[in-house]
């Protein structure tokens, strides 16, 4: 647990770094969380992360008990009732009525090939943002239609996500300019191919269209409009990947409902198609 913590605090250790931990003063600290969650991410507060730094510094300060038994000063878990509260705020996106003109500004944008086709591939499987920068050649299987997804999060298996033809026909128009080997990236970086795309890519890209949300905003659009289209919630529910209660369960209903959810998938990049 501490060698993670010593991990994430790479973000702080310029200034405190050069210390013994018991020069490190409570004082100190607070001030340093507090700049953090004075700062913003996308327009947010970053005051999740400044609790999420005090509580990691926390269990550094806990080993050093561990470790020294005279010593037994740990400030963070006074400084954490100091800091500024966190407001939970869901992600920008927008509206099911908007995506007609959301749509109309993708096939105008003039940025990327690559970063253009990120977005794309956004709305036609639903999935989150790093799955698709991190989603690599050999993941897919164009002649099933299928991308094998990697584990990602929580997840332990494989989640088998259909794709429409218009996803294939995207994939095969990229793939030239990817190098397309097995192991190479589908979607990487426009700077370099052997690295993922960035997150800021794809930000950017949404604020030059003029519509101020993150990508994984069009996830939730995606819910949204195929649950408002009238798809049943639980295959909804699976495609997006959102954990199940049972395991077994999860498995099961992956393999039994992979047709239903290619029929609602296809259906749903016809639909997008239309609206354009």
């Amino acid at each position: 647990m501490a060698s993670c913590a010593f991990i994430r605090l790479f973000p702080i250790f310029p200034y405190i770094g050069h210390k013994h931990i018991t020069q490190i003063k409570g004082s100190e600290l607070l001030s340093l969380f507090r700049g953090v969650a004075a700062k913003t991410n996308h327009g947010r507060p970053m005051t999740y992360m400044a609790k999420r730094l005090c509580q990691w510094s926390g269990e550094v300060f806990d080993f050093a008990y561990v470790e020294n038994n005279d010593f037994s000063i740990n400030p963070c878990r006074a400084i954490i009732k100091h800091l500024p509260s966190h407001d939970t705020q869901h992600m920008a996106r927008i509206r099911f009525e908007e995506l007609p003109r959301f749509l109309k500004a993708l096939e105008v944008y003039n940025g990327h090939k690559l970063t253009k086709a990120a977005i794309w591939m956004l709305l036609y499987t639903g999935m989150r943002q790093t799955s698709i920068r991190k989603a690599q050649w050999q993941d897919f299987d164009l002649k099933a239609a299928v991308w094998n997804r990697q584990p990602e999060k929580c997840d332990k298996s494989i989640h088998a996500l259909p794709l429409p033809t218009q996803a294939l026909k995207l994939l095969n128009e990229i793939k030239p300019l990817t190098g397309g080997k097995p192991g190479d990236l589908a979607l990487p970086s426009v700077n370099n191919p052997h690295h993922p795309m960035s997150e800021a890519a794809i930000c950017q890209a949404l604020d030059r269209m003029n519509f101020k949300m993150v990508g994984h905003g069009l996830r939730g659009v995606v819910s949204t409009a195929l649950n408002e289209l009238g798809f049943p919630p639980h295959i909804v529910e699976i495609q997006l990947g959102h954990k199940r209660e049972s395991k077994v369960e999860a498995a099961y209903n992956k393999a039994l409902y992979l047709t239903e959810r290619c029929k609602m998938m296809q259906a749903w990049a016809d639909y997008l198609q239309g609206l354009m």
